[in-house]
């Protein structure tokens, strides 16, 4: 199951360090109350808005996964490699909140330290369209995340629409391998 927490709209220019967060668990199990879900959310931060090495643009990243307690954030079209991104995080100094992790670039992943902690693999893999995060939860349990960068026009013309074909081809065996294990698998 999923969430959508929404549009959610840029109403401060700057970080707020003095914002009091209201950390939830990261625990993987949901099985016994809702507290224990980790939440997750894709953006594509590229696009006519600049991209990420823009200090302010990755500031109101970082304030809105805070705020919304937002545990990984997949994100697309970012225009930043997982080392530039580090160093933007650092240059926010909020190195101690936050890891980054992906490397091709066109899909990277901004996750809170805590839940960072859980990551137990990164799959940068040869397609530059999809990364993915493997992280624990109890008992061996494993979630993997997958981050796909889809095709523009894959729904209304028919080249488009083959490579997105041949995205969801690509992907298709990393799922089936992961659900004969019985790992969690979410795409984005």
């Amino acid at each position: 199951t999923f969430h959508s927490v929404g549009d959610i709209r840029n109403f401060v220019s700057r970080l707020d360090p003095t914002y009091n967060v209201n950390k939830m668990d990261t625990n993987l199990d949901n099985s016994k109350n809702q507290a224990g879900n980790t939440r997750v959310m894709v953006w594509n931060a590229g696009g006519g808005a600049g991209t990420l090495q823009d200090p302010d643009k990755l500031g109101f990243l970082c304030q809105m996964m805070m705020q919304q307690n937002i545990h990984v954030a997949c994100l697309l079209e970012g225009g930043v490699s997982r080392q530039t991104l580090w160093d933007g995080v650092k240059l926010l100094n909020m190195q101690q909140q936050f890891r980054a992790f992906g490397e091709n670039g066109t899909v990277v992943w901004l996750v809170q330290t805590d839940t960072a902690e859980k990551v137990q693999q990164t799959l940068d893999l040869d397609e530059d369209r999809v990364s993915g995060l493997v992280l624990a939860g109890p008992c061996k349990a494993r979630t993997v995340i997958l981050g796909v960068y889809g095709i523009s026009g894959a729904t209304t013309a028919a080249r488009p629409a083959q490579l997105q074909q041949a995205l969801w081809e690509y992907i298709t065996p990393i799922v089936e391998i992961n659900q004969l294990v019985d790992h969690n698998i979410v795409v984005l």
